[in-house]
């Protein structure tokens, strides 16, 4: 079941029909995702370019934050809220 919900299928299946943002690199490099869903793409290469030199630490509220920029940023991608409003 991990290996099927991980693989590249399926994290491509869930980004094209909007069910979740995946955690393959592949997913979001895909042509088809690129053409479909663009700020999906933009993402990507946003976030990774921060992640190539990111530090990681511990804040004791980021449960919190991220619960809620998740919430915000699955909205905004989604297309169900404007980006500048999330």
């Amino acid at each position: 079941m991990i290996k099927f919900l991980t693989s590249r299928e399926s994290c491509l299946f869930e980004i094209l029909y909007g069910l979740d943002i995946p955690a393959r690199k592949s997913a979001y490099l895909n042509p088809e995702v690129a053409q479909k869903t663009p700020a999906y793409k933009e993402f990507f290469d946003f976030t990774y370019e921060i992640m190539q030199t990111a530090v990681p630490y511990t804040i004791p509220e980021a449960a919190d934050v991220f619960d809620t920029l998740g919430r915000e940023l699955d909205r905004a991608l989604g297309g169900r809220q404007y980006p500048g409003s999330a």
